[in-house]
């Protein structure tokens, strides 16, 4: 192969990875995705991250509760359970927490694993 062909090529595959990590919603997940917000169960077993998604270039002022995203829910130690995408973060508000499962208001219901072990809590000093 010549240098033109393969120079052409990585191109070629840096255009074609740009454009899928720019415009598809798992490449943003990727390259572009940051907590906005963290809800913790009473119990201290799992905690529930809502990531924003935006893209890899500012938008306009003041509209982070704007951007789609999705949010986990994960157990103390950073496994995840479940994912769901949302099409604005600032809509996840409102969690109710039971002892065997979770609400979040119109975008999820999901059952809590009762082997989830509660994280010991550090001694005060």
């Amino acid at each position: 192969m010549s240098r033109v062909k393969i120079a052409a090529l990585l191109i070629a595959l840096a255009l074609g990875s740009g454009t899928w990590l720019i415009f598809t919603s798992s490449g943003r997940k990727l390259c572009c995705s940051s907590v906005y917000k963290t809800f913790t169960s009473p119990d201290q077993r799992f905690q529930i991250k809502v990531f924003q998604t935006g893209w890899p270039w500012p938008v306009l002022p003041g509209s982070a509760g704007d951007a789609p995203g999705f949010l986990r829910l994960q157990t103390h130690d950073g496994k995840t359970l479940h994912e769901q995408d949302v099409e604005a973060v600032q809509l996840v508000d409102q969690i109710h927490w039971e002892p065997r499962r979770v609400e979040i208001k119109l975008i999820a219901d999901w059952e809590l694993p009762e082997t989830v072990v509660a994280q010991p809590m550090a001694p005060e000093k």
